[in-house]
Protein backbone atom coordinates (compact mmCIF):
# COMPACT_ATOMS: atom_id res chain seq x y z
CA UNK A 1 0.00 0.00 0.00
CA UNK A 2 1.09 3.69 -0.37
CA UNK A 3 -0.33 6.58 1.94
CA UNK A 4 1.21 9.32 0.98
CA UNK A 5 1.25 12.79 2.59
CA UNK A 6 2.01 15.26 0.01
CA UNK A 7 2.61 18.31 2.64
CA UNK A 8 3.17 20.56 -0.12
CA UNK A 9 7.40 19.54 0.55
CA UNK A 10 9.35 17.37 -1.79
CA UNK A 11 8.44 13.99 -1.99
CA UNK A 12 10.81 12.91 0.12
CA UNK A 13 8.82 10.95 2.94
CA UNK A 14 10.03 8.10 4.42
CA UNK A 15 9.17 4.77 6.23
CA UNK A 16 11.14 3.98 9.07
CA UNK A 17 9.23 1.59 11.12
CA UNK A 18 5.92 -0.71 10.41
CA UNK A 19 3.97 -2.48 12.76
CA UNK A 20 0.89 -4.70 13.50
CA UNK A 21 -1.72 -3.76 16.52
CA UNK A 22 -4.05 -6.21 18.30
CA UNK A 23 -6.71 -5.89 15.75
CA UNK A 24 -4.69 -6.17 12.84
CA UNK A 25 -4.07 -2.93 11.80
CA UNK A 26 -0.75 -1.78 10.65
CA UNK A 27 0.82 1.44 12.11
CA UNK A 28 3.71 2.70 10.01
CA UNK A 29 5.67 5.52 11.63
CA UNK A 30 8.24 7.29 9.66
CA UNK A 31 8.90 10.99 8.64
CA UNK A 32 7.34 13.66 6.07
CA UNK A 33 9.02 16.37 4.70
CA UNK A 34 7.56 19.36 6.40
CA UNK A 35 5.87 22.38 3.87
CA UNK A 36 8.85 25.23 3.34
CA UNK A 37 11.20 22.15 2.42
CA UNK A 38 13.54 22.98 5.52
CA UNK A 39 13.10 19.60 7.71
CA UNK A 40 10.61 16.99 8.49
CA UNK A 41 8.03 16.25 10.88
CA UNK A 42 7.38 12.99 12.09
CA UNK A 43 4.84 11.13 10.18
CA UNK A 44 2.69 8.29 11.49
CA UNK A 45 -0.28 5.95 9.18
CA UNK A 46 -2.80 3.50 10.03
CA UNK A 47 -3.89 1.23 7.68
CA UNK A 48 -6.57 -1.31 7.95
CA UNK A 49 -5.85 -5.01 8.03
CA UNK A 50 -6.65 -4.72 4.01
CA UNK A 51 -4.05 -2.01 3.43
CA UNK A 52 -6.49 1.29 3.34
CA UNK A 53 -5.99 4.22 5.11
CA UNK A 54 -8.11 4.06 8.31
CA UNK A 55 -10.32 7.00 8.76
CA UNK A 56 -10.69 6.48 12.01
CA UNK A 57 -7.32 7.23 13.03
CA UNK A 58 -6.79 11.05 12.94
CA UNK A 59 -9.25 11.44 10.64
CA UNK A 60 -7.61 10.16 7.07
CA UNK A 61 -5.68 7.22 8.42
CA UNK A 62 -2.18 9.98 8.84
CA UNK A 63 -1.14 12.02 11.40
CA UNK A 64 2.23 14.55 11.46
CA UNK A 65 3.57 16.15 14.18
CA UNK A 66 6.78 18.71 13.93
CA UNK A 67 9.68 18.67 16.16
CA UNK A 68 11.44 21.72 15.62
CA UNK A 69 14.20 20.62 14.13
CA UNK A 70 15.85 21.84 11.21
CA UNK A 71 17.00 19.86 8.63
CA UNK A 72 20.03 17.84 9.09
CA UNK A 73 20.01 18.65 12.58
CA UNK A 74 20.14 15.93 15.07
CA UNK A 75 18.77 15.44 19.03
Amino acid sequence: ATVGFDLGGTDDDQADGVALDAAGKILVAGRARDVDGTGHVAALARLTPAGVPDDSFSGDGRLTTAFGLALGSHA
